[in-house]
């Protein structure tokens, strides 16, 4: 907080000089400044937590009751502005989404998880030679989210197309319960290890050779990047559908 959030000496000189020293509006224009700094976009007053409001109050010296507000939105959209001119953001909302969705879908087809692809949409934003004002995290989440899906449909689409009729038709069974049994092939495939006993030892060969038993499924991965395959194969551990 203190090496985030602190006002320097100017920061408040600054605040003061743009709202005629009114205290409610002079602590709205320094957490809009700090928070800015930190989270590379300008957020709403709204959105800023009272931790970090109390904290730049007692740092500028204002007095303990003093509240964060704008005359108007209009006032508090002009102090947006004022922030983005002091920290030099560009405001091109557009553009940052355009640059993020190039990052995100370059990085896709080996990036396991969306929090991944969020973090290399940030660094690429970072790195523009024009400081963009980021997105909010909730647009890169739901832009990788959707990227995401759409490139791990695909390779799944294309492992599929590789394997024949008769490997499907195998795979596709084992999510059946076959009729006295109580669970299906795959959940009895992916239950975890337990400890190593020559009982246990024999049933998971015996779980080897009905996995081998499906197919080729080198064959079928292909060339999908490790990362990607490590993530489908988590997702299917967790399934609950399949008993």
């Amino acid at each position: 907080m203190r090496e985030f959030f602190t006002p320097s000496a100017e920061d408040v000189v600054w605040a003061r000089e743009r709202t005629h020293d009114r205290p409610s509006r002079v602590l709205a224009l320094l957490v809009m400044l700090k928070s800015a700094a930190r989270l590379g976009r300008v957020p709403k007053l709204g959105e800023i937590p009272e931790v970090v409001v109390a904290h730049v109050r007692d740092q500028a010296r204002l007095a303990a009751g003093t509240v964060p507000e704008a005359d108007s939105e209009r006032s508090e959209e002009r102090y947006r502005s004022a922030v983005r001119d002091r920290l030099e953001l560009k405001q091109k909302p557009g553009e940052a989404r355009a640059v993020a969705e190039a990052a995100m879908r370059a990085a896709a087809p080996v990036k396991a998880h969306t929090a991944d692809l969020v973090n290399v949409a940030l660094e690429e934003l970072v790195r523009q030679k024009e400081r963009l004002e980021l997105p909010a995290f909730s647009t890169l989440d739901r832009m990788a989210a959707r990227i995401r899906s759409g490139v791990e449909t695909s390779q799944c689409e294309a492992i599929v197309a590789r394997m024949s009729d008769a490997a499907r038709e195998r795979v596709a069974g084992m999510l059946e319960v076959v009729e006295g049994e109580y669970q299906s092939l795959f959940a009895w495939i992916k239950q975890p290890a337990r400890r190593a006993t020559w009982s246990r030892f024999m049933a998971h060969a015996e779980r080897m050779e009905r996995v081998d038993g499906l197919g080729d499924a080198v064959f079928w991965v292909g060339k999908t990047p490790s990362a990607k395959v490590a993530a489908l194969a988590e997702q299917a551990r967790c399934c609950r559908w399949a008993r």
